[in-house]
């Protein structure tokens, strides 16, 4: 099959491939073919090929990981978001292209001696891609994902799945919480969540996380940021001298410290890390059109030559052995799927939708550095990550870290788990600081 088809030539195939095949062999191709497809970040493709896999194989354990993966894709605020993007794109390629056969010359037709007008018919583009009496294409988006995802949870809640014998994914579970959240069915939430959260993993962390979440105490257990609204905008040069960062809570980043058995006394302690001492230091802030973050990140002594920076910027770069800062942003709390955006020391970036490494937000970014630290500070616009906006109350994950391959990895942390949330922590965005009289002094 070529890679270029079409969404709808793959689609229209589909029931025909590897029909004449054994079971086995079958399956492998169906696979193979979703993960070619998810490779060039066909995402319609990459859905049809799993509900086709459901459709066929329904008792296979196959079939389970493909219904969780449709469940998770149709749930997701950041893959509607990433789809909505690419319907959007697709409406304006159609609308210019139609825009260009109309301003092309009339053809002229000479019948008789006498000449006739000829407009070529072009049919025009649908203002959204759904049959839905949604008002735009947004609304029609969350219907028509609304049914994919109750569709994929029926399937997922069938007691003859699989057999019985496979237990739902944590991430699925995790995912099942966030929609009854959603949907404000809180007793089937507490359950969900206080079944997972027998877990001694960082997915039972998470769910333990998100039970507080109501009544958050003054310790909890992932650290929780609040963000103050700001009036004062950076000027995106890497100094971070601007009045936004003055007051800015500042955000370390620690490596994770597991307590290990001291073979001598019986006694837990904490286990050493020789890049304690290396510095990572961030910072966030807000306002109505963007994200802030900053960073001031000491060079590790593998690293302390300064490396070349970047003289042009492109997407998806390959950022290999160099010092890197991760920012995931998780704006439905689904501990599941999530944007990432990174940003290395020569001020190279990359960007990435959960498993689709084509989301290309137009994000801006400036790096400084000298011989002892490098700093990034950039600007990620809202409607970029949130087809809502954001309002002083909204609660998100983010993960924040810091990676050096092979030399360290330095994470957000409260410092007080036992096993480690890989820097996932929670946003709260609220208002402006008030300023008072003796603040002013």
């Amino acid at each position: 099959m070529q890679s270029d088809q079409t969404n709808d030539a793959l689609i229209g195939q589909l029931h025909d491939i590897g029909t004449d095949l054994p079971v086995t062999l079958a399956l492998g191709q169906l696979q193979d073919l979703a993960d070619l497809n998810l490779q060039q970040n066909n995402m319609e493709g990459y859905l049809a090929i799993q509900q086709e896999i459901v459709r066929r194989y329904p008792t296979f354990e196959e079939a389970q990981t493909a219904a969780e993966m449709l469940f998770l894709f149709y749930s997701s605020a950041e893959a509607r978001l990433y789809r909505l993007g690419v319907t959007k794109a697709k409406t304006a390629s159609l609308q210019s292209e139609e825009m260009a056969l109309q301003g092309t010359p009339n053809e002229v037709v000479t019948t008789g001696g006498s000449q006739l007008t000829v407009q070529p018919k072009v049919q025009a583009p649908t203002t959204t891609p759904f049959s839905s009496g949604a008002a735009d294409a947004l609304e029609a988006l969350h219907e028509r994902w609304n049914s994919h995802a109750m569709t994929a949870f029926s399937i997922l809640s069938n007691p003859n799945r699989s057999d019985g014998k496979r237990a739902l994914s944590p991430l699925v579970q995790l995912r099942i919480a966030a929609n009854y959240r959603l949907q404000q069915q809180t007793g089937e939430q507490s359950t969900t969540l206080s079944e997972l959260s027998q877990r001694d993993d960082q997915y039972g962390l998470f769910a333990r996380c998100e039970i507080q979440v109501t009544h958050l105490p003054a310790a909890p257990i992932l650290p929780l940021i609040n963000l103050p609204k700001r009036s004062a905008r950076p000027f995106l040069d890497g100094e971070l001298t601007d009045s936004i960062w003055e007051d800015a809570e500042e955000i370390r980043l620690t490596p994770f410290v597991r307590e290990a058995l001291d073979p001598a006394t019986g006694t837990r302690r904490p286990s050493l890390s020789h890049a304690a001492d290396i510095s990572s230091l961030t910072m966030l802030a807000w306002d109505e059109e963007f994200l802030y973050i900053a960073a001031r990140l000491q060079r590790a002594p593998e690293k302390s030559s300064p490396i070349e920076l970047a003289m042009h910027r492109g997407y998806d770069a390959k950022h290999e052995n160099r010092d890197r800062l991760e920012l995931e942003i998780d704006t439905d709390r689904d501990f599941s799927t999530a944007f990432q955006l990174t940003v290395d020391e020569s001020g190279e970036t990359s960007d990435r939708c959960w498993m689709l490494d084509k989301w290309n937000p137009k994000w801006f970014v400036a790096i400084d550095a000298d011989a002892a630290t490098w700093r990034i500070e950039a600007a990620i616009p809202l409607k970029e990550i949130s087809a809502t906006g954001v309002k002083p109350g909204d609660l998100w994950n983010i993960r924040l870290r810091r990676i050096i391959p092979g030399v360290l990895q330095h994470e957000l942390q409260t410092g007080n788990n036992s096993v480690s949330s890989d820097g996932t922590g929670m946003l709260r965005f609220i208002r402006p600081r008030r300023t008072t009289t003796s603040s002013k002094r």
